[in-house]
This record gives structure tokens, C-alpha cells and sequence, in this order.
């Protein structure tokens, strides 16, 4: 009766008990991580890539590692109207359709991010404010705003505002639509008018105002009014949801269009929680899946039992969810979905990619979460798992990893017991197990019976390892007394007196124990290295230890965690920190590299079978290519609860799903899934740009072909994301021209605080989970130089410096060419001044010769007259060579041989000369001919003179501007008036004022005169 008791209450408690809670690992976002506020309205994404969030302190997006705030500023009318964002969508054209939470509808444009305001129209009124309405659209491109209170507005795109639609009939005007449901793959709508029912709108190619729309009811069975609901959604399955609450609770209704039946009717979500709940629009998922949330609500449809289960809400979790209200859900192109909560940020989480499964046991006894550790599984034959805890006992699993009773023939005790291992027998359903106190104990699956086995041997001492070698014997790994050998009888169990220490092995702990496809048995310990046994020969072939003198067999720790046959030749070994791999046909010990890719103490190996090595360690789980040398290491950030794994606990299932203990926990995943994460391949996107503390748009850089800076832009700071948000990526950049290797940061962030002109690419690369690189993308950046850098300035430089030079070289040549014609010029004067000297010379020596004979006295005048030709050519002479010498070409030395011919003159006594010179003369830059034909003005002036009878002379020689001013002062009272009027109307002294270009003028008074020259300096 008892028993029967027992399976009843087994039979009937699963349906008694509310269905079980759905367990995610969420990732969470609040105010630490960057969010402008807790409260999350709404949630988008960008044709890009970004995540677009509406909260009630701004507008923000985000990029997988920082956000971007958006703020309402006032007096700003490209800024967002309010700081509270109600309602975000995608709409045409990827516009970013915002409603405040103050009801003000606008776009904001997400390349110029700038915000432009839309009006609404009701019956030519318009309506300032349209608080909880939400945004709604269809496959045609239509935007609708719906009010929560009633009224449904149709966006105008040639009028660029929304307006309230008037229905057709048996719509009246005042029918206010309280739902709205696009069908799929139709231009039908379905409409609820309220208490008037559900209606059927069907469009022409989804066109509302061609006058062709009809508006029919939509009869439910059973409901020939309809009924009054809200929150309609007609999913991809062809199924009409919608919601009412005609009660103290909401319900929710589910109808088949296409089948014309009920599905759900009536359902009261409430139940899921025992309390008052509120719901919000249905959210269906890219692949069908129907869920709803709200007011303390959280659940996924049921396909199969057409009900809802619960996400678990709480934090007793690993990576748990902790809510009040739901306001928001959005699902991403990665299709994780994003939970917006109105106080506790955002939670992030994707069933599809929800690799592990964290499964934690229900302690038999206490009825709440055990503590043990994961030690040993098995499969067993109907399917279900066995898992073995410390100090907790065995536990069975369904294949969904509920947790089921554990019921067998024998000692119940038994199951209470710290179960190290499990391993299979070579007899029919048998399963060994070795645990405390010296057991080992046999479970026969077709009996359903378990027995213990000791032996006084083994002086109750924990047995870690169990295995059966080919002869159907037992193999002990102890907890510090090494190995034993236990035979087995005919019936394949220990027999009594059969059991004997194996002495190849000191006293030691066993790690790990293991039977190979050769038959070997391989024996990891915690100190003594590992030992290869043959089983038949009972004695140890091979010992690998850290101290072994042969490098073939030396380890690089002294302790062996784990062991693992990786095919016929190769043998992996993992010390606490190192893991090697023994060559059986080359007999050689290879260490594979592991420092940069492990953390913590390696605890277990397993083999999947795509050939991929999983290594679970105190840390992480990792998976390991051996040949492509690839690592990937999952740990918190990728669903699993508890890192730190416990020694020699794995496990793979026939299906190829692997388990993995931790300390508290044990993981079950399948390793096939992770060819996903491989097969992922983001590119990396510049998502922020600011040039001198500047937000600069990275849109614009882009549709630009290139940045270019002005001279004085200099620092430049760059942010870049591959936009994934279930699984970051590292991403690493080089400036090209400036940085010589490629850099790297967890930040994501590029930073030069001075950028030195010139042409650059900047590139960005993806480093993958796997460490395989990704595509690079250039972006071509040009900072122009300062004028005065600039390669045309350098060139002009360099032009005016050349032209300066041809200018100098050009003014030297003509110089020396002016000098040279002057030379050349004195030179012809010259040579005319002789050759006429001595004609006159010729002339008058002939005539003095004949005059000598016929009138010597006139004779005498011919010589006198050649005497003082001869002396003027000689003077003349004497001036031209003087003037062509090069010593003598400065003004200065004019003035020396002017006062020296004037203190000649007045040493000799022919006149009372005085010579008065300005100090500024000497610096006048006369060229060669004109100090040549000054010096003779001035010998020509004073000669003319004194041969007209003028005495006294003062002579004086100034600047004055532009003029060089020669004056000469005489006393006239003696001079031959008419000698002194043609010394200035000479042909000679003329054509030496024109060849000066001087002015001259002569003033005479009684007592004075004044002979006076302007001459251009």
C-alpha cells in the first residue's frame, strides 16, 4: 500500500506542479555601465548596427562598448523635444521615428543626428500631445501612431505630419480604433473598434486612401459581437493574439485564421505569478516565437501546450533577470533580445546562442539548492543522466535536465553517498562507482540494484578512480595510497580476497584514471607524475615525471590533472598549468603553448568530435584546435554561472553534448553549436570621430571618401566597435605612417594627441574569438600642413630665393657690364682727349716751327700755347686714369682729389681758394662716370674762373635731398665780365652738363657772385 502510495504521488505531483521557469543568462546594463537612466522606454536598431535606447533622462545609442547621449537642449530645435523618450521605430528610409513621453512625434535623423519635429492632425485641429500612443507599421512602408486612449493616425509622406484616418463604413465618426494588426503577406488589416468588435481592413497593396479599402466584421465562434481586445499581433503562423480584460485580471485570446478555431481563450497569465499582473503589446520573434511581458510578467509561449512559461525572475541565478516592470522588448539582428525594465536598466540575453545550460540539483533533503560539487556522469539506459555530487549524492536527469527521483533496489543509503566516479562495465547495463569509505559499488540497470563492495584493504579509504580494464577488473585510484587492483569472479563482481596494492606505484593521489583504445591504463597523480600500466602484465610500461633524466618523459609539472587518448599516437597531458602531448609512435614529449590562452589550474580534458580538445580549468572553459592552434574561452560573459571547475569532472554524452562539473554547478552544452561563433565574422566601424575635443560625424567622413583636417587640427580621438552584442570582439588599428606595429586596447579607442601632416590610412582589423584575423577597412585621412609647411610654400621659398639670386647675379653682371662701358666710355673719352691734344699739338708745333724763321716772337706764343695743351692733356690724363682705377671708385676719394687740386692751386699761389665739404658727401654711391665728370666740373668750374679774373673762391660741396649741390662763391670785382658769361656757354662745359644732367645758374652783384650746380645724386 505504501509503495503504491509512492508511485501515485509520482504519477499525479508533475501535473499538480506549475510548469517549470525558464532559466537565461542575461547580460545587464544600468547607470554604471553608461546608461543615461534606469527607466527604458524603448529600444532600436540602426540598419548599422546600433542600438538606439529611449529613457527618461535622453536618448542614447550604443555600440556594443560606450554610448553616445542625446539631450534635449533648450532653445535647440534640431534637440530631442523632451528627455523622456517614450516610443522609438525604424521606419522608411531608416529613420528613427521618436514620440516623447510628453506625446510630441518627430524624427531624428541618425547621420546628421538631428531631430526634426512632426505635427499630428485631427479634423484640421492639431493635437499638441498625444501621451501613450505607440508606433506601428506594416510590410508596405506604412507608419501609423496608435493611441492608447483611441484614434489611429496614418503618416502622410507628401505632407510630412500624421493625420486620424476616417474608416469606411460601417465605421462612424466616431470609431476610434483601439488595435491594429497588419496580417503577413496580405494588404489585409485586422482592427478592434472597442466594444464594437473585431473588424477585418482590407487595402490594395496596402494603399488606405485610393477609396477601394472595405471595412467588414470579423466574426470570432462564440463571439458573434466579437470581442473587445487590445494588443492585437497576427503572427507568421497565421494566428490572431489579442488581449482583454474583462475582469480583475487581463486575458489573452489566441485565434486561428486560417483553421477558423479557437487556440487560447480566456488565458489568465496572472496564474503564472499568483498576483496582479499587466501586459503590454504581444512581441513576436523573428523565428514565431510569441511572448509577453509587463507588470511582473515575463513569458515565452509553448508551442506544445499552447501556455506560457515564466522566466525565472530573482537573483539566485548566475547571470539572472530582476524586474518589476517590463516596459520594452526588442530583438537585434544578432537576434538577441534586449528587456527594457522601469527601474533597473537593460537585460540582454539570446535563447538561440544560449550554449550552456547551467543545471544545479534541488537537495533531496533540505529542498533548496545543494552546494556540492559536480563530480562524475554517466548516461544511463533509458536516457536519463546520472550525476554524482560530493556530499550531496547521485541525482538523475531527464534529457531536458529536469530533475527526476532516483529510485533503485538495494541500500538507499547508497545514493547519499560522495560518489567520486562513474564508469561503465563490459557487462550488460552495470555501471561502476567508486566513493568514501573504501565502497565501490555496482548498479545494474536491468535489476535496478546497487550493491557496495569493501575490502579490508582498503582501510576505508576514499576511492577517487574506478575503472575496468578488458579482463573485466577493477583498477582503484586512492586519495593518498596510489593504486589497487581488484579481480573480479566469473559473475563480475569483486571478489573478496582478490584485491592487491599495485607497487609500481608509490603511495600517492590519483587524479585521474583512464583506459585507452590499446588497453593501457594510464594513471595521473597529483605529485608523482603519470604512469602508463599494462593491465595483463600488472606492471607500469611508462613514467613520465618533471624529474625524469629522459626528455622524452620529463613533465613540465610535477602534478597530473588529467589525461586524455587524443588518437592512436598522440596522448594529451595537463600538468596544473601546462599542457604536452606524448607521441606513442615517435616516443617524444611535445609541450603545446597554453601561457597566453589559459587561466588558472587545469582540471579536465575531454575530446569532441569534430577533433576540438576542451580544457576546463579553476578559471574558464576553453576549446582548443590542436591543429588550426586556435583558442576560444568561454566563461560569465557567455552563459556559464561558475567558472571554477572541479578536477576530473567531464563527460560526453552519445549525442556529443559534453559536461563539465564546477564547484557548484555542472555546464551541458554541444560543441557543434560553436561552429557559429566561428562563422561570424564582423567587420569593425568607426563609430565615433572627435578632431580637437570636436565631435566630428562619422557619416560624413564616409560619404567624403576621407577626413581632412585644416593645419591646426591636430589631436584626433577615434572609437570603433564591430557592432555585436552577444559576443564582443577585440579590434585592433594601426595609423599607417605613423604607428609602426598594430595597436590594441579593451576600450576600443584610437587617441593622438598630435597628428603631424600628411596623408595616412587608418586601419581597423577584427581579431575574432577563434584569434583568426578579420578584414581590414581603411579610412584615408589628410592633414594639410600650415601655408608656411606646405610643399607650394617650401616651392615659393625656394623660387624667391632663386630669383633673388638671379636678381643680385643680374644687377652684378649689369654693374660689371655699366662698369666696364664706363671704363670703356673714360677710356674713348680719353683716347679722343689725347688724339685732340696732340692734333692741336701737331698743328701748332708746325706752325710755331714756320712762324720760328719768319716771326720768332709769334713763334714763342705757338710754343706756349703747345706747353699748355701738353700740360692739360697731361692733367686729363692723369684724372681718366685716376677715375678708371678701382682704388678710387667711392666719393670719398672724389673729395680727397678735389681738395688736393684745390690746395694746389692755393699753394701756388694763383688764387685764395677755400673748399667746404658736407659730411653726408662722402656717403653718396655715385657711379664711376659720374664721380669722373664731377671731378672734372669741378676743375673745369674753378679753372674758368680764374682765368676770367676771379678771385676769393669759396667753394662748396653739400647734398641736399636728392640733389648733389656744388656751389662756388668769387669775388667778381676784378673779372672779365665777358669771360665769365661764356664759361658757362662753352661747348664743352655744355656737353658735360648735359652728359651730368646738372643745372646751372650764375648770380653776380657788385662785391659777390655765385656760381652754383644741382647735380642728381
Amino acid at each position: 500500500m505504501r509503495g503504491f502510495c509512492t508511485l501515485l504521488l509520482h504519477v499525479l505531483l508533475p501535473s499538480l506542479l506549475p510548469a517549470q521557469e525558464l532559466y537565461f543568462s542575461f547580460k545587464h546594463l544600468t547607470t554604471d555601465q553608461g546608461l543615461a537612466a534606469n527607466q527604458i522606454n524603448a529600444i532600436a536598431q540602426d540598419s548599422q548596427g546600433y542600438i538606439w535606447i529611449g529613457t527618461s533622462n535622453g536618448l542614447q545609442r550604443y555600440d556594443g562598448i560606450r554610448f553616445r547621449n542625446f539631450k534635449h537642449i533648450p532653445g535647440d530645435g534640431q534637440a530631442i523635444p523632451s528627455n523622456v523618450v517614450g516610443r522609438l521605430r525604424f521606419g522608411g528610409g531608416n529613420r528613427l521615428w521618436l514620440l516623447s513621453g510628453e506625446g510630441q512625434a518627430g524624427i531624428f535623423d541618425t547621420r546628421k543626428l538631428a531631430f526634426r519635429k512632426i505635427d499630428i492632425y485631427e479634423d484640421s485641429k492639431k493635437p499638441e500631445r498625444l501621451p501613450g500612443a505607440y508606433f506601428l507599421g506594416d510590410e508596405w512602408g506604412n507608419v501609423f501612431l496608435l493611441n492608447n486612449k483611441g484614434g489611429l493616425y496614418l503618416w502622410d509622406e507628401q505632407r510630412g505630419h500624421f493625420y486620424a484616418y476616417a474608416f469606411p463604413t460601417p465605421a462612424a465618426k466616431d470609431w476610434r480604433p483601439t488595435g491594429l494588426a497588419p496580417l503577413p503577406g496580405t494588404p489585409d488589416y485586422v482592427l478592434s473598434f472597442g466594444a464594437r468588435g473585431l473588424f477585418l481592413f482590407r487595402t490594395h497593396e496596402g494603399v488606405w486612401n485610393d477609396g477601394r479599402a472595405t471595412l467588414e466584421p470579423l466574426r470570432l465562434p462564440g463571439h458573434p459581437m466579437g470581442i473587445e481586445a487590445n494588443n492585437l499581433l497576427a503572427d507568421q503562423k497565421g494566428r490572431l493574439w489579442a488581449q482583454g480584460w474583462p475582469g480583475p485580471t487581463p486575458e489573452i485570446y489566441c485565434y486561428g485564421l486560417a483553421g477558423k478555431r479557437w487556440l487560447i481563450r480566456g488565458y489568465q497569465p496572472a496564474g503564472l505569478v499568483s498576483g496582479y499582473v499587466e501586459i503590454a503589446p504581444f512581441f513576436e520573434r523573428r523565428n514565431g516565437e510569441v511572448w509577453i511581458y509587463g507588470a511582473d510578467m515575463f513569458a515565452r509561449h509553448g508551442e506544445a501546450s499552447d501556455t506560457f512559461q515564466l522566466v525565472h525572475n530573482g537573483y539566485d541565478s548566475g547571470r539572472p533577470i530582476f524586474y518589476r516592470v517590463i516596459n520594452t522588448l526588442f530583438e537585434d539582428r544578432e537576434n538577441t533580445i534586449w528587456v527594457g525594465t522601469n527601474d533597473n536598466g537593460i537585460f540582454a540575453f539570446n535563447p538561440g546562442r544560449a550554449y550552456f545550460r547551467n543545471i544545479s540539483h534541488i537537495h533531496r533533503r533540505t529542498n533548496r539548492r545543494g552546494r556540492g560539487s559536480p563530480l562524475g556522469f554517466i548516461q544511463l539506459a533509458d536516457s536519463t543522466v546520472l550525476v554524482s555530487v560530493w556530499g550531496d549524492g547521485l541525482y538523475r536527469y531527464s534529457p531536458q535536465w529536469d530533475e527526476l527521483p532516483f529510485e533503485y533496489k538495494g541500500d538507499p543509503g547508497l545514493k547519499n553517498y560522495s560518489i567520486w566516479s562513474m564508469c561503465p562495465s563490459q557487462q550488460p547495463g552495470v555501471i561502476w562507482m567508486s566513493s568514501q569509505e573504501g565502497r565501490v559499488i555496482r548498479y545494474s540497470q536491468p535489476a535496478n540494484r546497487m550493491e557496495a563492495y569493501r575490502a579490508a584493504a582498503l582501510e576505508g579509504r576514499t576511492i577517487r578512480q574506478v575503472v575496468e580494464d578488458r579482463r573485466g577488473d577493477l583498477w582503484l585510484g586512492m586519495h593518498n595510497t596510489g593504486v589497487y587492483h581488484w579481480k573480479c569472479d566469473r559473475a563480475g563482481r569483486p571478489a573478496a580476497e582478490s584485491i592487491a596494492k599495485f607497487a609500481d606505484i608509490p603511495d600517492c593521489r590519483v587524479s585521474k584514471m583512464i583506459i585507452d583504445s590499446k588497453g593501457l591504463l594510464w594513471v595521473a597523480t597529483e605529485n608523482r607524475g603519470l604512469y602508463a600500466i599494462d593491465p595483463d602484465a600488472r606492471q607500469a610500461v611508462l613514467h613520465f615525471s618533471a624529474e625524469s633524466p629522459d626528455v622524452a618523459y620529463r613533465l613540465a609539472d610535477a602534478g597530473v590533472s588529467s589525461v586524455l587518448e587524443y588518437n592512436d599516437s598522440l596522448v594529451l597531458i595537463s600538468g596544473w598549468s601546462s599542457l604536452q602531448a606524448y607521441n606513442r609512435n615517435r616516443k617524444t614529449l611535445t609541450r603545446i603553448k597554453t601561457a597566453e590562452a589559459l587561466a588558472g589550474y587545469i582540471a579536465s580534458l575531454a575530446l569532441d568530435s569534430s577533433g576540438n580538445v576542451w580544457i576546463s580549468t579553476t578559471s574558464g572553459l576553453y576549446r582548443a584546435g590542436l591543429h588550426t592552434s586556435t583558442w576560444l574561452k568561454f566563461g560569465r560573459r557567455d552563459g556559464i554561472d561558475d567558472e571554477n571547475f572541479v578536477l576530473a569532472s567531464s563527460y560526453s554524452l552519445p549525442d556529443g553534448r559534453m559536461l563539465f562539473g564546477a564547484s557548484e554547478t555542472f555546464v551541458v552544452f554541444d560543441p557543434a553549436v560553436f561552429n557559429k561563433i566561428e562563422n561570424a565574422r564582423p567587420e569593425a566601424t568607426l563609430t565615433g570621430l572627435q578632431v580637437n575635443n570636436r565631435m566630428v560625424p562619422v557619416d560624413s567622413l564616409e560619404e567624403a571618401g576621407g577626413l581632412r583636417l585644416r593645419h591646426y587640427e591636430t589631436a584626433l580621438s577615434m572609437e570603433f566597435s564591430t557592432l555585436e552584442f552577444h559576443r564582443s570582439n577585440n579590434i585592433r588599428y594601426k595609423m599607417e605612417g605613423l604607428d609602426p606595429d598594430w595597436q590594441a586596447n579593451e576600450n576600443n579607442i584610437a587617441v593622438y594627441a598630435y597628428l603631424p601632416a600628411g596623408a595616412y590610412r587608418f586601419l581597423l582589423q577584427p581579431i575574432y574569438a577563434d584569434g583568426t584575423p578579420g578584414p581590414i577597412r581603411p579610412f584615408s585621412i589628410t592633414r594639410t600642413p600650415p601655408f608656411w609647411q606646405a610643399w607650394w610654400f617650401y616651392s615659393l621659398l625656394c623660387l624667391a630665393g632663386g630669383s633673388i639670386l638671379f636678381l643680385f647675379d643680374r644687377e652684378r653682371v649689369r654693374r660689371r657690364k655699366s662698369l666696364q662701358l664706363m671704363r670703356a666710355k673714360i677710356a674713348g673719352q680719353l683716347h679722343t682727349d689725347i688724339r685732340t691734344a696732340l692734333n692741336s699739338i701737331h698743328i701748332l708745333s708746325k706752325m710755331a716751327a714756320i712762324k720760328t724763321r719768319k716771326d720768332p716772337t709769334r713763334a714763342a706764343g705757338y710754343v706756349e700755347q703747345i706747353n699748355s695743351k701738353a700740360q692739360q692733356m697731361m692733367h686729363a690724363m692723369d684724372d681718366m686714369l685716376w677715375a678708371v682705377a678701382p682704388e678710387n671708385d667711392s666719393m670719398a676719394r672724389v673729395v680727397e682729389r678735389i681738395e688736393a687740386y684745390v690746395h694746389e692751386l692755393h699753394g701756388e699761389g694763383q688764387a685764395n681758394i677755400s673748399l667746404l665739404v658736407g659730411p653726408e658727401v662722402s656717403a653718396l654711391a655715385l657711379d664711376m662716370q659720374a664721380r669722373q665728370m664731377l671731378l672734372r666740373l669741378a676743375k673745369e668750374s674753378v679753372n674758368g674762373l680764374l682765368r676770367a679774373g676771379a678771385h676769393n673762391l669759396q667753394v662748396y660741396l653739400g647734398r641736399e635731398k636728392t640733389q648733389l649741390s656744388y656751389v662756388i662763391g668769387f669775388d667778381p670785382a676784378e673779372a672779365d665780365r665777358t669771360a665769365l658769361n661764356n664759361l658757362l656757354q662753352s661747348g664743352e662745359m655744355a656737353a658735360l652738363l648735359a652728359d651730368m644732367g646738372a643745372a646751372c645758374r650764375m648770380e653776380m652783384h657788385r662785391a659777390k657772385g655765385v656760381l652754383s650746380f644741382s647735380v642728381p645724386a
